[in-house]
């Protein structure tokens, strides 16, 4: 998202301690849920200090990781790391963990797509990879030198073109990337990783990946946090070999495995793998099992893949562990979002214990039920709503033993939590600000401008403020999303996002599948007071969705 060397520091508006507290009608009786901290630049993932329970550390997309202290988000990052990572499209930093002695060591796990210094930004191929940094307990900061990689070393075409190759985590399109990191009992880290692929903008064979233990695409992984190397009770290792990707392996045949979690009082790992074009589910993760991606999507064989040869192949070879869970593309979902088991740790009723809290990216807030089996009992029952769930992204159960998660959009990290009848919905206001709002505009490209696939489009924008005149280009952040259509309905991806600038450019590629970009300007006053243009469209030629029409 930030072309490199360009822009200083994103300012984050400092989040008031108070809760704002939104609206309880979307949830059920007695609940309500609040704005714990918000003001964040794309957030994809959080953590709770066991130091201090206070403190939870926010990951932005970008690189940056925040802090927050009772609520308020300090204006000076723990670590900020753009220079090394790349966020185009679904890329950036996904992945967060606190090593199970953190409390010592300060070891803080991260995982995100890496932007390689041979590479232009907006190149498909690039690779990924999970590091560590020691953060300074006290003043919760982290030196980027002290980054030190652990999973994914190997960069450059010797892993982009050599899928195989040891320690290589390959990103070969900016979808379904290295996604979720996490410890279990015995210390050992698991991570999660996409397929990496998407037909037909890329070759089936990428897809294909997920079925090879060779290649660490579209896999859970359970490593040894200090090697990175496969530990040796996994279902696929190899003791002449534990650098090999197989001995890393510890479940295979993902497409996007998301966010994961372990069952309380278990090392059993929950996943939630995003579908394509049908189904979202939810696996219990078993050692050696292979969930199908791509032959099998959800229950059913996979329509764009089963009458292939690969596929065929695989049909009649040994049967494929079913989805725990699952339900069918519609306006009230179509990207899942893994969550958590809530263990009776506040005080929601009785019969919310050991119930899974899971979300979806364009929809809601649910929870599902699970036998010690991991099978489903009954019905998933909402919990909160699609108009006011936001875009969840990451769950998480909070210092206060509520569930808490992060919507992307917008930046706010949230909890939920039971007051029964004095869940009340209260009127919120802010304090006014002197002065007038600034107005910022996106003149150039043309609305509804139509480009072809891997165009690149060029953006102009603008920003004024009656008090302070033409505001400077560091007070102006533009904005690239992508619309993406599916299901009848539509939902946002972040695509880039340029601070500090006030023109540039993208390239516009449609591999995420049908639908159209949008350009908007954020502009941020000398008072602090910000604005947001209205969207300019940028339509891909033969899309016709939404104002592209």
């Amino acid at each position: 998202m930030l072309p490199r060397g360009l822009g200083p520091l994103v300012v984050v508006v400092i989040a008031s301690p108070a809760l704002l507290l939104l609206s309880g009608c979307d949830l059920p009786a007695g609940f309500r849920q609040e704005v714990v901290a918000d003001g964040f630049e794309l957030p994809t993932t959080f953590v709770v200090s066991p130091v201090e329970p206070d403190v939870q550390y926010v990951a932005e997309k970008a690189g940056v990781v925040r802090v927050v202290e009772e609520g308020a988000v300090r204006a000076a990052p723990l670590v900020d790391l753009r220079d090394r990572v790349n966020d185009v499209g679904d890329r950036g930093l996904v992945g967060m963990a606190l090593d199970p002695g953190f409390a010592t060591n300060g070891l803080l796990y991260l995982a995100y797509t890496y932007q390689d210094p041979v590479q232009p930004v907006a190149e498909w191929r690039q690779t990924q990879r999970v590091t560590r940094l020691v953060v300074d307990l006290e003043a919760h900061t982290a030196d980027p030198a002290s980054e030190h990689v652990v999973l994914g070393a190997v960069t450059g075409a010797a892993c982009w073109d050599a899928w195989e190759t040891p320690d290589c985590l390959p990103s070969n399109l900016p979808v379904h990337t290295v996604g979720d990191l996490g410890f279990d009992g015995g210390g050992t880290l698991w991570v999660s990783v996409g397929d990496g692929g998407l037909h037909p903008h890329t070759p089936r064979e990428v897809s294909y990946r997920a079925q090879d233990l060779d290649v660490l695409a579209g896999k859970v992984l359970r490593i040894d946090p200090t090697t990175g190397l496969g530990v040796d009770d996994n279902p696929f290792y190899d003791p002449a070999d534990p650098a090999s990707n197989r001995s890393r392996v510890y479940a295979y045949g993902f497409r996007n495995p998301f966010r994961f979690t372990f069952r309380p009082g278990s090392d059993t790992a929950y996943v939630g793998d995003v579908g394509n074009t049908r189904y979202e589910e939810i696996d219990v993760v078993r050692a050696g099992g292979n969930y199908g991606w791509p032959c099998y999507e959800g229950p059913i064989k996979q329509s764009e893949y089963r009458s292939q040869p690969f596929c065929q192949a695989m049909y009649s070879a040994a049967p494929v562990v079913a989805p725990a869970a699952f339900y069918e593309h519609s306006d009230q979902g179509v990207s899942i979002t893994g969550g958590v088991f809530y263990a009776g740790t506040s005080n929601y009723p009785a019969d919310h214990i050991g119930s899974y809290v899971y979300g979806d990216y364009n929809a809601f807030v649910r929870r599902q039920r699970f036998d010690a089996g991991g099978v489903a009992v009954g019905e998933p029952s909402s919990l909160v709503a699609k108009n006011v769930a936001g875009a969840p992204v990451r769950f998480g159960i909070g210092p206060d033993g509520n569930v808490w998660y992060l919507s992307i959009f917008p930046g706010e990290l949230r909890r939920i939590v039971y007051a029964g009848d004095a869940a009340t919905t209260p009127t919120t206001t802010s304090p006014e600000q002197p002065g007038s709002a600034p107005a910022a505009a996106v003149t150039a490209p043309a609305d509804r401008t139509r480009v072809n696939d891997g165009a690149v489009v060029q953006f102009l924008a603008t920003a004024t403020d009656a008090e302070d005149g033409v505001l400077p280009t560091g007070s102006v952040t533009v904005d690239v999303a992508f619309v993406h259509h599916s299901s009848g309905t539509s939902h946002v991806h972040p695509y880039q996002t340029f601070p500090g600038i006030t023109s540039g450019s993208f390239v516009a590629s449609g591999a995420h599948g049908p639908g159209h970009f949008t350009i908007t300007a954020r502009a941020t006053d000398s008072t602090g007071r910000t604005a947001t243009s209205p969207p300019v469209n940028v339509c891909l030629v033969g899309e016709l969705h939404g104002p592209c029409t």
